[in-house]
């Protein structure tokens, strides 16, 4: 059965992505290369031998961790910022749980519990994060930023972007400036994510996981000098999301 309407939007979010990855090739390799070690780090340790239930259950948390941050990727990249946005901040609200469960065996059943009525106000207590580690203090402030995005304009607003036939129409859509405003967000909080899900890990398991924990820190080290470059970009555009935050105070 012929389908033209949905097919010609599939097609549409495919073109999008496609000229997206052709233009912006490195951007799209900075995000690869993130991908790549994340995604090996936690494959070594999920096949870790002998894991506790806690901690079988904190690789699930941090496989889904990982695909809520491809899937706001991609929803920025076909311009679905308040989607994106919002799938971040569910990242954000996952790594903050994962932390706060560790290895406690209690800690994860209230988790599991945590939409009954007799546990939520203990959860909402208890899973909070932790402001005095560098890590999660800066996560907690984009966690905040997410969930206050339209008052910084990452909304799918429509704005006139072409005009056509000598001005008589105007074509508007999301402007290319608020894509990458929505993406320095994404980027600012990629590794620290994911460092904060394998930190458990490291502890407990360090000698296991030398290799792909070693792959991960130089991937991180080779990411923060071009994240420094693509903020300096965006604040030529007075466009720095972040550093207007922190501007004026969180």
């Amino acid at each position: 059965m012929d389908t033209p309407e949905l097919d010609k939007l599939l097609n549409k979010k495919i073109s999008d992505l496609r000229d997206f990855r052709q233009n912006q090739e490195g951007l799209w390799q900075l995000v690869h290369g993130g991908y790549l070690v994340c995604e090996g780090l936690i494959r070594s340790a999920a096949i870790l031998p002998e894991l506790t239930m806690q901690e079988t259950h904190r690789v699930m948390m941090w496989w889904t961790v990982l695909d809520y941050q491809m899937e706001s990727f991609f929803l920025c990249v076909n311009r679905q910022l308040d989607v994106a946005v919002g799938a971040l901040r569910t990242a954000s609200e996952w790594t903050r749980d994962l932390a706060r469960i560790g290895n406690d065996k209690a800690k994860m059943t209230m988790w599991l519990n945590r939409t009954d009525s007799a546990t939520q106000k203990k959860y909402r207590q208890e899973f909070r994060f932790d402001d005095s580690d560098d890590l999660e203090k800066g996560i907690h402030v984009l966690y905040d930023l997410a969930s206050h995005f339209g008052a910084l304009g990452h909304t799918r607003t429509l704005r006139p972007v072409k005009c056509v036939e000598n001005g008589k129409y105007v074509i508007s859509d999301v402007p290319d400036v608020e894509v990458f405003k929505c993406l320095e967000i994404w980027l600012a909080v990629f590794y620290p994510l994911q460092a904060v899900c394998a930190r458990r890990f490291i502890f407990d398991r360090k000698s296991q996981l030398a290799d792909p924990y070693r792959h991960f820190q130089n991937m991180w080290n080779a990411f923060d000098p071009l994240f420094d470059a693509y903020r300096a970009n965006l604040r030529k555009q007075n466009a720095d999301v972040i550093g207007a935050l922190y501007k004026h105070g969180g």
